[in-house]
């Protein structure tokens, strides 16, 4: 090949990687110009879901998350508004911790928002409140720096806490700041879609079971037989299966009348134990109180539920676990006793 088109031939070929060269520095500079929105960056405020709920009787918490996707300039001079809308949701400064923040993960210093608005739903942070919101500078390379706010809620106390389960719990983040006049003059604002809070709440499970204690049997039956005289302790078991306490619990119980007399209603399987085998049948035991075949509207107070001794007196089933309630009755004399047709005993209306 003569020696002119050789050298025409490397000339194109340095000519062509010097464009693609130059493409590929100019798109670079476009996509970093300062206030240019960086590639697949965060948004500038979100609630992170996974840690944000309310809870049925009691206080949940909301998580804000605010970060800086702008390009080589700094947030400044920011406002944070949450909006708990017509969820009945106000900020709750008696729950543990009820205001924290993190800068990039590291604790700051925050105080309670400023409440206003319907039922106090609008929670406004400036600040004065969290002086990290007076500055959130650019992340160098592919970091984004991020400021976390987590905030307690609880019912509006002039609403009642029944209603959060049908209440429409979406609520909404506003995040307003300024750039200093380098990306436009004055303030801006963006807000969050409207997210949906997840509600925990308390899902009680019935079981209810006895035992003919002078006839020595082991396990707790859904069925139990007996003879004239005997003392029987039926246990009622209130599972909550839910992710919230189970709070200010009451229920029904109602034995049918014809051979078995309900005496007693007993905090532990130790006092109904204690009257049923110690007592013969009477008696007293700690915390037991006198019942009959018909019980309504039982309220579970101390030294009934689980735990028993709360301060509040409110919870009766936290969650995850069991409380227990036992009746000690004994079967009737002859006749009735022993020469009657079985008899039904009932738990419900449990509330």
């Amino acid at each position: 090949m003569p020696l002119n088109i050789l050298k025409k031939l490397w000339v194109t070929k340095i000519g062509a990687a010097l464009v693609v060269l130059f493409l590929l520095l100019a798109a670079q500079a476009v996509s970093a110009a300062p206030c240019d929105i960086r590639p697949v960056s965060p948004p500038f405020i979100r609630h992170d879901l996974s840690a944000s709920y309310c809870e049925l009787c009691g206080y949940g918490y909301v998580t804000i998350i605010v970060a800086n996707p702008i390009e080589r300039v700094d947030m400044t001079a920011m406002t944070v508004v949450e909006d708990l809308r017509a969820s009945g949701l106000t900020y709750d400064a008696a729950a543990p911790n009820p205001i924290s923040a993190r800068l990039n993960g590291s604790p700051v210093a925050a105080a309670a928002p400023s409440v206003g608005g319907p039922n106090g739903s609008q929670l406004t942070w400036t600040s004065s409140q969290i002086p990290a919101l007076d500055l959130l500078a650019y992340g160098n390379g592919n970091n984004f720096n991020t400021l976390a706010i987590t905030f307690a809620v609880t019912r509006a106390g002039s609403l009642t806490d029944e209603g959060l389960v049908g209440a429409d719990r979406r609520i909404q983040a506003e995040l307003r700041y300024s750039t200093a006049g380098q990306c436009f003059p004055g303030t801006t604002s963006t807000s969050t879609s409207l997210d949906t809070l997840d509600l925990r709440e308390p899902d009680p499970d019935i079981d209810k079971r006895g035992r003919n204690v002078d006839a020595r049997q082991g396990n707790w039956t859904s069925t139990v037989y007996g003879n004239v005289n005997d003392d029987l302790i039926w246990r009622i078991r209130v599972r909550n299966s839910g992710q919230a306490d189970l709070q200010d619990l009451r229920f029904d119980d109602v034995m049918q009348d014809g051979n078995l007399q309900i005496n007693y209603i007993c905090p532990t399987y130790s006092a109904a134990s204690q009257i049923a085998i110690s007592n013969n049948g009477g008696g007293s035991a700690p915390g037991c109180e006198s019942a009959d075949n018909t019980t309504f509207n039982y309220d579970v107070d101390n030294p009934f539920g689980n735990p028993g001794n709360d301060a509040a007196d409110r919870v009766d089933a936290e969650a995850g676990e069991n409380t227990y309630i036992y009746l000690v009755g004994k079967m009737l004399p002859a006749p009735d006793g022993s020469c009657s047709f079985s008899t039904v005993n009932t738990v419900s209306d449990v509330q």
